[in-house]
């Protein structure tokens, strides 16, 4: 029944005068009847007005008949025996009539009758009308019911409703002071995984913290277990919550070493609460321990989580199959369990382990597959997944429009429950959507902002170097570049990849020999798998381009054509934008080798970035690929300008209609065309001779 709560509004006495006369004309009986109904609900059965209402049988009837032929109540539509009030006002002013005494009477008398009709079908009513009779002095059956009913709408996933129960069991108890003190944990416990579930982190971590305190007075281990578990959830990014972690192991040790379920859930946050606490040796040994105590307390639904946060402990460092196997484990225990968590952190994994090989239809099976799951559970922090993954398969197809759409929608979703953590995906994927749009220099301020909020993040001051070398600010680049960790000092969590590849791009544009021995070592064990932006936020394509870029550096040309081949087989299968990309950095280690042939594979590759970069309207490779495939033709660089000049000027003479793309791509070069200049001379210095003064700028182009 729908509580007065949840309709009460102020009536003007003017309406209150008018509802009044319209009830004045009905039978006192028929009053009698209406105002019990009013205590029951906005809606009410003949069954429950019965057990409670004087008048039984024919002459109930024939009350009810009366009210409906005054148009003061109607039948439900598609219910029998079931009545509403055709206004919400007109019960309004049946209930305020009632004396608090009187009120009070009718809410026990409509409990004990649901109670006999159906005790366990009616608990959120049991525990409204329970409530509002507590004052009378029956507190606790007030709590015992607001409690049950909480408890089955978190079984059903109604966290709103869950919320509203324990609120009415927290207020029955403010009513009876002597209620036991496990009593009032079990609550307010209850309380705190409402609210968390319903995606409101800071409510939840401060109803969590009043838990904890309250099982420190009992000395009951395994309540302050729980409640500390519940204190520490939340998704972790760049900062160190020491408090969760002193919590932890206070609950930790008062367990001991027992094996149970709870200590396993323990450990898990533990090792979630140390990703950068700076000690990953400590925090991969935590991960494996709680795998170890579940399995041996055979709890399997603390073994699932355990072996999901150890996924996410070990940053994707373990192989392939390694991955797979624990996520389909995951799914068989939450298949056994009945656990929705498990099922999204199931699917949640084969996912990821399918885009590290670049398994195109793998991943969009699993998104399949969680998006239900996600919507079943209708926790904001597990919805916020499905636009964050939705947005990084449009980045990946270059489809740059729906993922304008979608970034900013995962944002709106995921800043309640996730924080912080919401707003550092929003720029791992607003980052790469704006470089391709040749709006990179947007992101500047953004990306220092993310450099001082997160501190303990390397990939954020990386990106912000990264930013300056595309942008031709080299001087600046060489500033935060030596400002950031040397790479074998980077923490290896599930930030690494994108940190790892955005030094090795770094290091490509400034040329850094030193470090690109140190970060060609270390990225080679992933040669072909792709580097994936924490929770799968977005991923930068295979880890063999960025060996290629390194080995470029290097001048190790045999080795960086193997790692630019690799690169292109993946990305032909799983993203065109990277393939472009690749195309390019292709080409420009052809041309710095400058070995017979390479001019003409140079060439070529650049023509099918050009390809990918029109057709996806990525602004800035088509800005860069135009300008190497210029100096590849022998365009006169000491003079950028009237080069530009005369490559704009060539269409006019092109007598192949059957070729327009070159003219496509000259124009929206002219658009950029002082972008274009810069570009030019940062990426190929000008030189005294051109070897190719006589030809035409555009025969290459022009050519297939």
């Amino acid at each position: 029944a729908e509580t007065v709560r949840e309709w009460s509004v102020t009536i003007p006495q003017s309406v209150r005068e008018v509802v009044g006369r319209r009830l004045d004309h009905l039978s006192e009986e028929c009053n009698r009847v209406l105002t019990i109904g009013s205590v029951i609900g906005r809606e009410f059965g003949i069954k429950l007005l019965e057990k409670v209402a004087e008048v039984k049988g024919d002459r109930l009837l024939e009350a009810l008949e009366e009210a409906m032929a005054a148009r003061v109540i109607a039948e439900l539509p598609r219910a029998t025996d079931q009545y509403w009030f055709s206004h919400a006002l007109i019960r309004e002013t049946l209930y305020e009539e009632l004396s608090t005494t009187r009120r009070v009477r009718l809410h026990r008398q409509i409990g004990e009758a649901l109670e006999e009709l159906d005790a366990e079908g009616n608990l959120p009513q049991l525990a409204y009308h329970f409530g509002e009779a507590a004052s009378a002095g029956d507190a606790q059956k007030a709590v015992d019911y607001a409690r049950r009913a909480g408890d089955r709408s978190i079984a059903i996933n109604a966290w709103e409703d869950a919320i509203t129960n324990y609120e009415r069991a927290t207020q029955a108890l403010e009513l009876d002071q002597v209620m036991d003190d496990t009593v009032r944990f079990d609550v307010l416990f209850g309380l705190a995984s409402a609210v968390h579930g319903a995606g409101e982190p800071a409510r939840a971590k401060d109803t969590f913290h009043r838990a904890v305190e309250l099982a420190r007075r009992l000395g009951d281990a395994e309540r302050l277990g729980r409640s500390a578990y519940g204190f520490s959830l939340g998704l972790e990014t760049g900062q160190i919550d020491q408090e969760s972690i002193d919590v932890l192991t206070e609950a930790l040790d008062a367990l001991g070493e027992v094996d149970s379920g709870t200590r396993a859930l323990l450990l898990t946050r533990l090792a979630s609460k140390l990703a950068f606490a700076g000690d990953p040796e400590r925090t991969y040994r935590v991960s494996q321990e709680a795998v170890e105590v579940a399995r041996r307390a055979g709890d399997l639904r603390a073994l699932g989580e355990a072996m999901s946060s150890n996924y996410l402990t070990r940053g994707g460092f373990s192989s392939n199959e390694e991955r797979v196997g624990s996520a389909n484990e995951v799914l068989r225990i939450a298949e056994a369990t009945g656990s929705i968590e498990g099922r999204f952190w199931g699917h949640w994994q084969r996912l990821g382990a399918f885009l590290d090989i670049g398994d195109l239809a793998g991943v969009d099976a699993e998104l399949g597959a969680l998006r239900p799951v996600a919507e079943e559970y209708r926790q904001p922090f597990y919805l916020f997944f499905i636009p964050l993954l939705d947005a990084m398969r449009a980045l990946a197809d270059g489809r740059w429009s729906d993922a304008e759409k979608l970034i900013p929608q995962a944002l709106a979703i995921g800043q309640g429950p996730h924080g912080l953590a919401a707003f550092g995906m929003f720029g791992a994927q607003l980052f790469p959507l704006r470089r391709e749009q040749g709006r990179l220099a947007e992101m500047e301020v953004p990306t220092r902002q993310y450099v001082d909020q997160f501190p303990l993040l390397p990939a954020w001051r990386t990106a912000l170097a990264f930013l300056y070398c595309e942008e031709g600010r080299l001087d600046d680049a060489r500033t935060e570049y030596e400002l950031c960790p040397e790479p074998g000092a980077v923490l290896r969590d599930w930030n690494w990849p994108i940190t790892m590849a955005l030094l090795a791009q770094v290091c490509w544009h400034l040329r850094d020999e030193s470090r690109a021995h140190e970060l060609y070592n270390l990225l080679l064990p992933y040669a072909n798998r792709n580097v994936i932006v924490g929770p799968m936020a977005n991923f930068y394509g295979s880890t063999s381009r960025y060996l290629g870029l390194l080995a470029t550096v290097l001048e190790r040309w045999d080795e960086a054509e193997g790692h630019f081949s690799d690169a292109v087989e993946m990305h032909r299968r799983l993203s065109p934008p990277w393939l472009g990309w690749t195309h390019y950095d292709y080409a420009d280690m052809f041309l710095r080798r400058d070995s017979s042939g390479d001019r003409e594979k140079a060439l070529a590759m650049l023509s099918q970035a050009l390809d990918i970069a029109q057709r996806l309207e990525m602004k800035a490779l088509l800005q860069r690929a135009l300008a190497l495939k210029l100096k590849a033709q022998g365009v006169d660089l000491s003079d950028v300008g009237s080069s530009i000049d005369a490559v704009a000027s060539w269409p006019k003479q092109v007598s192949d209609p059957s070729k327009p793309w070159p003219l496509r791509a000259l124009n929206s070069y002219r658009k950029y065309r002082a972008s274009a200049e810069r570009r030019l001379r940062r990426f190929w210095p000008p030189r005294v001779e051109n070897r190719r003064s006589n030809r035409c700028p555009l025969s290459g182009f022009i050519k297939s």
